[in-house]
């Protein structure tokens, strides 16, 4: 069995909200990127994106097309293992090298007629929402920095659509952060009297005094989790806060590979951790991760960022398939832009639904 056919198609990915800003970056859209392989007349997509800070459009694409798609080509397929690792040798960039790993799952669920969940030991759990031949993995949506007004207001339109956990990305600035906490608080409420779950994201904009600032908003508002409110590297912070936050700190973007986790888990820096296939790069990296983190007593979280649908549903099937996750995830994103030229992933009642389908169940709409 040999791969016969790869190509690397780009689609421009436009926001949603055009406004979109974080305490790192701002922006209105970036390069979606799926990666498609052929075998045995089965197809298997993969996908990923752009990211301000980590790796230009151009310089992905470079890689995809110049490094990851001619290791592909001829290979065989059930040798997945051996071709992530040939890849990883060569210096590919992760959000590159998650594009060939989910392509690649995907391609074995369909040459052998099951969804991924199966291929990687079976559901775990039935899904938040099971019915018959499907299951719901509960989604957080992500809200960018905005107004106080402006925030209650898009957080508003996401309750209405069924979403029952949102986060928040926050300044830096305490006062102003508060504010924001305050309007979201008196628009849709909160866990308390049946609102939805708030988690908050500095993307590390504080130091330590700034985030201790915070822990008043943090009670008043029933706040579940503080995302990365300090720096990546400062470890002894994170340690400080954490040990002072009366919700739990999750660590983000420190956190890339099993090493860096293990980092955070000696160092007690934080009680959860975001696990991203986009920034781990592989699901088999992913896993590893989560694991390492349940033996250390901390708490892994699905994360995720805008791409192509593929990336979102991939997150699910692995939440479905490991014990090792929180059961809600940030598998939602795909609905945050526009352009994306995948086809069949689903949200229905706050749930992103992962059936039974080959693969990832997922389509492709051709230009």
């Amino acid at each position: 069995m040999r791969i016969d056919t790869v190509r690397v198609i780009r689609v421009p990915l436009r926001r949603t909200d055009p406004g979109w800003k974080t305490s790192l970056y701002a922006d209105t859209g970036m390069a979606g990127f799926v990666l498609e392989v052929r075998a045995e007349g089965a197809s298997g997509r993969g996908a990923t994106s752009g990211m301000p800070l980590q790796l230009a459009d151009d310089a992905l694409e470079a890689q995809l097309r110049d490094v990851v798609a001619p290791a592909l080509q001829g290979r065989d397929p059930r040798r997945r293992t051996a071709i992530m690792a040939r890849l990883q040798a060569d210096g590919v960039h992760r959000r590159a090298l998650i594009a060939a790993d989910l392509a690649l799952h995907d391609l074995l669920g369909h040459l052998m007629g099951q969804p991924c969940h199966v291929l990687w030991g079976g559901a775990m759990r039935a899904g938040t929402d099971g019915v018959a031949g499907v299951a719901g993995i509960e989604i957080v949506r992500m809200i960018g920095l905005k107004t106080p007004q402006a925030l209650a207001e898009e957080a508003a339109s996401l309750v209405s659509q069924g979403i029952r956990h949102l986060k928040v990305k926050l300044s830096g600035q305490p006062k102003a952060d508060a504010d924001r906490l305050a309007a979201l608080w008196d628009r849709v409420g909160s866990r308390r009297d049946g609102g939805p779950t708030l988690a908050v994201d500095a993307n590390g904009a504080y130091d330590l005094d700034g985030a201790q600032a915070m822990i008043p908003a943090l009670r008043a508002y029933d706040v579940a989790i503080f995302e990365q409110p300090l720096p990546p590297r400062d470890l002894d912070g994170l340690r400080a806060f954490t040990r002072l936050s009366p919700v739990p700190v999750m660590a983000d973007q420190g956190v890339t590979d099993v090493a860096t986790a293990l980092a955070v888990c000696r160092h007690e820096a934080a009680r959860m951790v975001a696990v991203k296939l986009t920034k781990m790069g592989t699901v088999d990296e992913c896993r590893r991760v989560a694991e390492l983190c349940a033996a250390f007593g901390v708490e892994a979280h699905l994360g995720g960022s805008a791409a192509p649908a593929a990336v979102d549903v991939a997150g699910a099937h692995l939440v479905l398939a490991s014990g090792a996750f929180n059961p809600i995830a940030e598998v939602g994103e795909f609905e945050a832009v526009e352009g994306d030229p995948l086809r069949g992933a689903r949200i229905e009642a706050g749930c992103l639904r992962v059936t039974d389908e080959p693969g990832f169940g997922l389509t492709l709409a051709e230009a």
